[in-house]
Parts: structure tokens; sequence; C-alpha cells
């Protein structure tokens, strides 16, 4: 391996499963009985939602862009945020704990579509390129783990983990070439590199050209560093 790269698919916004807690007024102006407590969540694909809402065995209904069923005894409805993320509401008398584990139990199930969905995707996608690619397999740490191979030997190792995150890594391909594969791994995982950091492979010479493109980098950059950001690519 010589570059590993983290990945955050778009249908997830960065940050925390419950981003905040907090009460809500009634914008029709009836006061209700009990505080209305709201949670921002980090999800945002109305149908993974939807998916996930029927995992966790919420009767689910939507109209318009809301969504709204019932988890675990609770009443809840959904509506996007200024952030293009979804704001749970919570009924009256449901507090703000309560609120909070509903919506890891629903994060939980959202991530587990969006793998399934993600795995799907990159397996049609890889075949459409002509890329050879295995069969989705269990990963280690929980998830699926997809190997997509080049012509030439060369690839990427998929980990579509449960929490819906994504980790790549790329093997046969050392130095700066290893980098053409964070646009690609985007593309394949509807996603968007967080970071990238380099294994030893990544600075193994393979001839007298990359050597000397290996100084110069080393020169420009004045350090080793084993990582690299890349926000906002």
């Amino acid at each position: 391996m010589s570059t590993g790269l983290e990945l955050l698919p778009l249908a997830l916004a960065a940050g925390a499963i419950v981003a905040a807690v907090r009460h809500h007024e009634a914008r029709s102006g009836i006061k209700a009985a009990a505080p209305i407590v709201c949670v921002d969540t980090r999800l945002r694909d109305e149908a993974l939602l939807g998916r996930a809402l029927a995992a966790v065995g919420a009767d689910e209904g939507g109209h318009g862009g809301y969504h709204y069923g019932r988890i675990g005894g609770a009443a809840v409805a959904f509506a996007r945020s200024g952030q293009s993320t979804f704001t749970a509401f919570f009924d009256p008398g449901v507090d703000a704990e309560s609120a909070a584990h509903l919506v890891r139990q629903l994060d939980a199930a959202y991530c587990a579509a969006l793998r399934d969905r993600l795995t799907e995707a990159i397996v049609a996608r890889c075949r459409a390129q002509g890329l050879a690619v295995s069969p989705p397999r269990p990963a280690p740490q929980g998830g699926h783990l997809v190997t997509v191979t080049e012509h030439d030997g060369s690839g990427v190792e998929l980990t579509l983990a449960d929490t819906g995150t994504v980790s790549a890594k790329t093997f046969g391909v050392h130095g700066t070439a290893c980098l053409s594969w964070a646009p690609r791994a985007e593309e394949l995982t509807e996603g968007r590199v967080l970071h990238a950091h380099y294994t030893q492979d990544y600075y193994t010479v393979e001839s007298a050209e990359d050597a000397w493109s290996s100084h110069a980098e080393n020169e420009w950059e004045g350090t080793s560093a084993q990582e690299t950001e890349w926000e906002g690519m």
C-alpha cells in the first residue's frame, strides 16, 4: 500500500451524529403543553432517510420533503435545515436524552442503508468502466470490503464502514502517481476526500526520474510529513 484515503459520502454531513439538541417553538404560535425537542442530524439523503425509518420499524410517511413516523413509540417529523441536512422534531413530552438516543438509532440504520447502496453503486461503476472488481466481502472491523483493480495490476481497496465513512488504500503504484486515485475514489464512493496519509511504499523509488522527482518534492516540502489534508476537494 502506498496511500490511504479517508472519504465522507456526500449523503452525510461532517460532524457528530447528533449535531445539536435544542428546544423548538412551534411556528403556528400555538403553545405546546411541553417543550418540543428538535435534533439536528448529519443525514442528507431523503431516500436513505425513508429506508432508515423503515428499518427501525417506524410507520413512515411523508410528502413535500417532509418525513414523519413513530420511533420507539415517539412521534417524530423530519424537515431539512439550512445546512441541507434533516432536523428531527419530536412530539411534546419526549425529553432531550431520549430524542438523541432515537436519532442515534436512526443514524445507524441510515449508515447501513448508505453502505449497501454505495457497495452496489461501486460494483456497477467499476464494471461500466471495465475495471476488475471483487465481490463485496466482510471487512475485518465491520462493513464491506471491495477491491478494484486496473489492467496493470494497480488498484484500490475500499472499506465501507458501518459508520458511513469510506477508507481507501492504493496498491501497485508508488510516489505521486498514487494520488491520481483520489478523484477516482471520490467518484466511485460518491464522496469527498477528507485527508490522505502515505505509507512507506509511497517513497519507493522506481527509476532515476522518480528519484529526482522525489528529491525535488522533499526539497520543496522541507519535511517528510505523513499526512496531507484534502479539505475542500
